[in-house]
């Protein structure tokens, strides 16, 4: 076994190279596309509050700080920090640490023995995506987002279920705990409804098979201390700490503590519940950047790598990051463009997904003696493994799944080879009806302002970038 276990990491180094290599080339051999997103609105917001801070905060209105929350005034700050380095390559840097935190933190919390062949596939899974290419070098902030959240939950569940090196687990959870609403606000609530359905869930489960008489190797109870108690406390503290900071800095950009700029883009863009269960199929199933096609080889080859190592996820993690995606899923369906206005695929959906690949690694364990990992082996609780072969034993099972994978395995590659400001130009205004509703927003829309974005010309222009499958466009 021990043998076996050497030959694989042997082939997943070799794997992971040549992965690195494959997809690296291309983002310093062409011209990288900076994509803008948001930070015109948001880059400038530190400049603004240092004004702010000289007239007096009952002055700051008329500055028009951007809507955005702290998590982005702490970017500016950052940006403003690095005097020396454009605005862009500044962004990159900020990215690329926060790209390094979830090796940092397994490595920390978990052991280097544990973290060499885990970051590894964490590094894998996000090269598989189109986020190296579109979303390091960006003004877009969900990638940082999906880092704190999966960091936060991880936590969470390893102290929960005294895994790991508790004091580290304690810093990163109290870090994490008041970044975390700074992003989104509304992260807050999402995790809590997770948590709760997760325990609920499993502990349905466990009393149905109890009361079926089935022996599983789940274990539902919690040693719960009084360190554990001051710990939670200590960081729901946090959190409310930095929900009333963000409530404050409202306060001085409007002169209300509610977010009354998205509240009225809500109130005047809100889509039809027919549209909204449309835009929660498409989230999942669209050619341009929907969930199967961004992230399905990702996942996959997360998971292939997972058998390979004889490493399990735990069932709360994976339950966690389920119930996270789907809540995700089901709330940016409610707003008016779910992906995100200026996206390349769905950016709106990155930090759920992001902070699912970091929890489902974390909180995983080895399969290996006890005399290799020590205490490291030992089983989260509420763990019920089934003994199952892999899907990918079964040659019908993998015939179908060769279908998205290859699907999303194209998505991916155009992004990292094509011309990426032709292409991702090309996913947002394919054809006919979103130059018609450039059109239409440039004299309807100016009119009618918001509800703009309830019209037959916006729902029209949708559809077309839903359907779009986006094509190799040669870089040269």
């Amino acid at each position: 076994m021990k043998s076996s276990f050497w030959t694989q990491a042997h082939l997943l180094k070799v794997i992971f190279i040549g992965a690195v290599i494959f997809f690296l080339y291309p983002i310093f051999h062409y011209v990288p596309h900076f994509t803008g997103t948001d930070i015109g609105s948001w880059g400038p917001d530190w400049q603004k509050f240092r004004q702010c801070k000289q007239l007096g905060f009952n002055q700051c209105v008329p500055l028009e700080i951007s809507k955005f929350p702290l998590g982005y005034l702490l970017n500016s700050y950052l940006l403003y920090l690095l005097k020396g380095v454009d605005q862009k390559h500044g962004l990159l840097i900020i990215n690329l640490v926060f790209l390094s935190l979830p090796i940092f933190f397994i490595s920390l919390t978990r052991g280097i023995f544990y973290s060499f062949h885990v970051s590894k596939i964490y590094i894998l899974a996000i090269l598989l995506t189109s986020i190296p290419p579109f979303y390091l070098y960006s003004g877009a902030l969900e990638f940082q987002s999906g880092i704190v959240i999966g960091i936060f939950i991880s936590s969470c569940l390893l102290l929960l279920q005294k895994q790991g090196n508790r004091k580290w687990l304690i810093f990163f959870l109290l870090i994490t705990s008041f970044l975390l609403p700074t992003y989104k606000d509304t992260n807050v609530p999402l995790i809590l409804i997770s948590f709760i359905l997760s325990f609920a869930l499993l502990a349905s489960f466990s009393w149905l098979n109890k009361k079926l008489n089935i022996r599983t190797n789940s274990n539902l109870t919690f040693e719960w201390c009084n360190l554990s108690k001051k710990i939670f406390l200590l960081s729901l503290g946090l959190i409310c700490i930095s929900l009333a900071l963000g409530l404050l800095y409202n306060n001085i950009k409007f002169g209300s503590i509610k977010p009354i700029h998205y509240l009225y883009e809500a109130s005047q863009t809100s889509p039809s519940v027919l549209y909204s269960l449309k835009f929660l199929m498409l989230t999942y199933l669209s050619p341009n950047g929907g969930i199967i096609i961004f992230w399905f080889a990702s996942i996959f080859f997360l998971f292939l790598a997972l058998h390979l190592f004889k490493i399990k996820p735990s069932q709360l993690g994976l339950l966690m990051s389920a119930l996270l995606i789907l809540l995700s899923s089901l709330g940016l369906s409610l707003w008016w463009t779910p992906f995100g206005w200026d996206s390349w695929g769905d950016r709106l959906i990155i930090p759920a997904m992001v902070s699912a690949v970091i929890c489902i690694l974390s909180t995983a364990r080895l399969n290996l003696s006890a005399g290799v990992l020590g205490n490291l082996n030992r089983p989260l609780a509420f763990e019920n493994i089934p003994n199952i072969p892999p899907f990918w034993i079964s040659p019908r099972l993998l015939l179908v799944m060769m279908i998205p994978l290859l699907f999303s395995l194209h998505y991916t590659l155009i992004a990292y080879y094509s011309n990426r400001e032709k292409l991702i130009e090309k996913s947002l205004f394919p054809v006919d009806q979103c130059t018609k509703m450039l059109e239409d927003l440039r004299t309807t829309g100016s009119v009618i302002g918001q509800a703009f974005w309830r019209t037959s010309s916006y729902y029209n222009c949708a559809d077309e970038r839903f359907l779009f499958l986006p094509r190799y466009i040669s870089p040269k």
